[in-house]
């Protein structure tokens, strides 16, 4: 295939992809804004707890707030550790003389 018809090829996949999607939009939004579909809709959305959902995600806050203070920490205490480790093997390798044969 020359170069010329795969650009081809490749405008019209374009193009038949491009009015599918389109179709697809359309037909979502005349689904929702027809009479019936949108009084469902509205009814379901009023039916929303929306206490539950205020407690649900201070609750959720709190339990993520805790999760990062203890990962913090760990992290602090491993990395404050490593840092340790390479303090202390540097300062050995200060303390040993060097022999050279």
């Amino acid at each position: 295939m020359s170069e010329e018809e795969n650009n081809n090829h490749n405008q019209t996949a374009k193009t038949v992809t491009r009015a599918v999607a389109g179709s697809v939009l359309g037909a979502s939004i005349g689904y929702l804004i027809s009479r019936e579909n949108r009084d469902k809709i509205v009814e379901k959305v009023k039916s929303i707890d929306t206490d539950g959902l205020a407690e649900k995600g201070s609750n959720f806050t709190a339990s993520t707030k805790d999760s990062l203070k203890s990962t913090a920490t760990r992290v602090r205490t491993s990395t404050g550790k490593a840092f340790d480790s390479f303090r202390n093997n540097d300062e050995e390798s200060h303390c040993k003389p060097i022999v050279i044969k």
